[in-house]
């Protein structure tokens, strides 16, 4: 069986957003790849700071703002313990402030919502494009989303 850091050789994903719907419609959306697969999910900061360094993903979908602690002061903190993860922030505000802070904090994607399966997958294959592990390229579709 493989590590923790592979489930059927896919990247690992995990979202932090207090929204279970995103939850439940990013782990289907996920599900239905063959490049990736959900780590987990966590409704805010406090839980994400805990659960994710055990689950060791190579990628989080982190919302921005949340009750009880921020996902950019979390994505600072995450990317001390764990600097080679990605992270990608998500908000419903497309605020060029928010943006740079969430830059500064490390992150290295930001998506506004809503967003739509096509767009979510092209960010995630886009911000690994660069990463020495093997994902697949970005498809045509994915390069048209994200222009």
């Amino acid at each position: 069986m493989g590590t923790k850091r592979t489930v059927r050789n896919r990247i690992r994903v995990a979202v932090v957003d207090d929204d279970e719907v995103i939850h439940l419609l990013i782990t289907d959306l996920l599900q239905g790849t063959s490049d990736f697969a959900c780590a987990g999910c966590f409704s805010n900061a406090t839980d994400a700071l805990a659960g994710l360094p055990g689950l060791e993903p190579d990628l989080v979908l982190m919302d921005i703002r949340m009750p009880g602690g921020g996902g950019i002061e979390c994505t600072a903190r995450l990317k001390r313990a764990m600097p080679r993860m990605k992270t990608i922030m998500m908000t419903g505000v497309n605020d060029p402030d928010s943006i740079e802070k969430s830059l500064e904090a490390g992150a290295d994607g930001y998506l506004t919502k809503p967003i739509t399966a096509d767009q979510c997958l092209a960010m995630l294959r886009f911000t690994l494009k660069g990463r020495a592990r093997d994902c697949s390229p970005l498809s045509q579709r994915d390069n048209e989303v994200m222009r």
